[in-house]
């Protein structure tokens, strides 16, 4: 994330989440670190993708098309 060096509120936000923030040109740059990857999430990651694919494929029009 990042926000102006004044903007204590955000930096509270992050600082919540465990970011790592550090001071630049008048910024604040706060970096989250992501745990680790387990075969659980990334299983579920992987069916959610496919579902998403699916879903998208055969995704019915919401108005039926008059024809030509």
């Amino acid at each position: 994330m990042t926000c102006l060096s004044d903007n204590a509120k955000m930096q509270a936000v992050a600082r919540h989440y465990d970011a790592e923030l550090r001071f630049e040109q008048g910024e604040v740059l706060g970096e989250l670190l992501p745990d680790a990857a387990s075969a659980g999430s990334m299983m579920a990651e992987a069916f959610d993708d496919r579902m998403g694919y699916l879903m998208a494929v055969f995704e019915v029009p919401a108005r039926p098309r008059k024809a030509a």
